[in-house]
């Protein structure tokens, strides 16, 4: 069962809140974000493979992946009503995601 969702990506863990964004902005440039059911997307990070970047923009280590359905998103009070999942990415899965790093 495929869903429309909306990708966001969130720098600031351990906070979990959606305070780096609003419904507004999210809405604005929907197409940016939105991924419609049984599409496959790219989310370009390969900027944060440098090791400076991501010491620069990611907070404690951990890059967050925030999905949510795009369909509850125009009636939803806050953003944490539409949020499916959340996953988190450290700088070793990023790198490795994109083939730069060998790990065993």
């Amino acid at each position: 069962m495929g869903k429309n969702v909306v990708c966001l990506l969130g720098y600031n863990y351990p906070d979990l809140s959606f305070g780096f964004t609003s419904k507004e902005a999210i809405m604005a440039k929907m197409k940016m974000f939105e991924i419609s059911a049984n599409q496959t997307k790219e989310i370009d990070t390969l900027g944060l493979c440098d090791r400076e970047v991501w010491d620069d923009k990611i907070k404690h280590s951990m890059l967050m992946l925030f999905v949510l359905d795009k369909d509850k998103l125009a009636g939803a009070a806050k953003l944490e009503d539409a949020l499916i999942e959340r996953y988190y990415f450290s700088y070793i899965q990023i790198t490795k995601a994109h083939g730069l790093i060998n790990i065993e």
